[in-house]
């Protein structure tokens, strides 16, 4: 139950191949300055292959040369806003590493403090002890003492919280017919083709393929019907993303708070 809704709190908007988009911004910078020939500019650089048209490619196309082009980026940056399902601001900065997924971000969710790192397979969460009561729907003082006690001096929780279903590579393995392209729009200024997919708890997702040029994914929308869910999700290239697991010592197994909650009231 414990992993089950913390990964809720900042998984339902994601950004990239990790699902990260439900914080509010902090002021820590996401990610390492631009490596020569990487430009910042959403887009390519005039010799990239502009002429390219992919307004005119299908989906399974259009799907794996975007997929092939962000593999060829080390790394990019990542800032969203909008509002979660039960209609909270949010908004999102970070930046996630190609080579091996790696994501980290730093934020607020509901005016609590909150950081993220997700790498090897694991994600590791940090947030105050209000923020775990909230996420975890415990209000008493013996739950509070619980996250207190395993918590303190700034501990992470680790567990695995991701939903594969919420990522631009399930898109590229769905089944034929899962994903539509739509007509061309503009995205954040940017000329570009939507990609559209509604994954099993049946959020529909958008993510925007440049229209001309190289196909870069430079942005991801998501919206669920019968919700407030709303979130806008703008991706720049960078030269680098440093990310590293905390400290073993800094570090509490999801499952081990799971099981100390389970012995307390509330």
């Amino acid at each position: 139950m414990f992993a089950a809704v913390l990964g809720g709190l900042v998984l339902s908007g994601c950004a990239g191949d990790s699902n990260w988009a439900q914080l509010e911004n902090s002021p820590q910078p996401a990610a390492s300055s631009d490596a020569p020939g990487l430009p910042r500019q959403r887009g390519e650089s005039p010799d990239s292959g502009d002429s390219q048209d992919n307004t005119t490619k299908d989906v399974r196309t259009l799907l794996a040369e975007a997929s092939a082009a962000r593999a060829d980026v080390p790394a990019f940056r990542f800032t969203g806003a909008g509002v979660d399902e039960d209609g909270k601001n949010i908004r999102s900065e970070g930046c996630f590493r190609m080579s091996d997924d790696a994501t980290r971000v730093s934020g607020r969710l509901g005016g609590h403090t909150t950081d993220v790192v997700s790498i090897d397979g694991f994600e590791y969460l940090r947030a105050g002890v209000q923020a775990w009561l909230e996420a975890t729907g415990r209000d008493s003082a013996d739950a509070a003492a619980v996250f207190q006690r395993m918590l303190a001096g700034g501990k992470w929780v680790k567990g695995k919280f991701a939903d594969d279903d919420n990522t631009f590579s399930s898109l590229v393995d769905s089944a034929p017919g899962a994903v539509t392209k739509g007509a061309p729009t503009t995205f954040k200024g940017s000329q570009t083709v939507p990609l559209v997919k509604t994954n099993a708890e049946g959020v529909e997702q958008t993510y925007y393929v440049l229209a001309q040029g190289v196909p870069l994914v430079v942005g991801r929308s998501t919206s669920k019907p019968g919700t407030a869910l709303r979130t806008e999700t703008v991706y720049e290239k960078a030269g680098a993303c440093a990310v590293s697991a905390p400290p073993p010592d800094m570090v509490v197994d999801a499952e081990e708070v799971d099981r100390q909650l389970e012995t307390v009231a509330g």
